[in-house]
């Protein structure tokens, strides 16, 4: 018992028990000595005819003791209602406290192109993207002078792009903003259109038969030429691409390997189907 009530004295501020034992004597001296003709000499001279000298004294204690309980009483409810406002959180209706939902930069993902990742995009927004689109105007136009049946040309020119594996991925970047792609993805989405572009270029090579010679007949020369330009910059760039291992999977050091965009083109060239056989006429 006597442990619990020390441990209970204990969490009480010391400077609180000094005001009690100091403040409250003092404060009772003072209200006698100011009050002693009024109240206190009427209760003591009342007392002392009623009760006796001696009943007059326990009395007087007894007052004293439920004084210094009452002062006591009052400095403990100061001091709860002091340390309840301190330990409770307030909050105001004009400016509530907001959790960010921004994560830390250090657990965000990368959106910056730096060393073979910015190499690659390069090569992929100078070279590899603008001669894929050189091919795309150059077949639409073959498609145009084609026929002239608008819902065959629209038809058509939906399916230009369909043996070109990899562009939609990669023609992100010509949005706006431009679409953040990965190292991974954009080395994959490479390779995919390295593998198909052949296929792809050779369409314009079909699509001319009957309608105007692409190699010496406007507007398609002029077309085949400037994306033949744009071909043979594409594989001169690659060539550093291929024999660089930070590029994983298009890393093809070997000169008995070429790469399989094709073969650099004259002028007055045209690329060779995939097999590198073209068809009797």
């Amino acid at each position: 018992m006597l442990k619990q009530i020390l441990a209970r004295l204990d969490a009480i501020p010391r400077l609180l028990l000094l005001a009690w034992v100091v403040g409250g004597p003092f404060l009772w001296m003072l209200f006698r000595e100011l009050f002693k003709d009024r109240i206190f000499g009427n209760a003591n001279n009342w007392l002392d005819q009623n009760l006796g000298p001696i009943t007059s004294a326990v009395a007087s204690s007894a007052l004293w003791l439920v004084w210094m309980t009452a002062f006591g009483g009052c400095l403990l409810l100061v001091w709860w209602l002091t340390k309840r406002s301190m330990d409770t959180p307030t909050t105001t209706a004009t400016s509530p406290q907001v959790t960010s939902a921004v994560e830390p930069r250090s657990a965000r993902p990368s959106t910056t192109y730096e060393g073979a990742h910015h190499e690659l995009l390069l090569f992929v927004v100078d070279h590899l993207l603008p001669a894929c689109e050189a091919q795309f105007v150059l077949q639409a136009t073959l498609i145009s002078l084609g026929s002239k049946n608008e819902a065959l040309q629209i038809m058509a020119n939906s399916q230009i792009g369909a043996p070109l594996h990899g562009y939609d991925v990669l023609a992100g970047l010509h949005t706006s903003p431009p679409r953040y792609i990965d190292f991974d993805e954009m080395i994959a989405a490479v390779d995919e259109a390295e593998k198909s572009y052949q296929a792809f270029c050779y369409q314009s090579y079909r699509l001319e038969k009957g309608v105007c010679h692409i190699l010496s007949d406007p507007p398609g020369q002029g077309l085949h030429e400037q994306w033949r330009v744009r071909h043979n910059k594409l594989l001169e760039a690659y060539n550093a691409i291929k024999k660089d291992s930070r590029f994983k999977q298009l890393f093809r050091p070997s000169n008995s390997r070429p790469a399989r965009w094709g073969p650099p083109l004259q002028k007055g060239q045209t690329l060779p189907p995939p097999d590198g056989v073209f068809p009797d006429d």
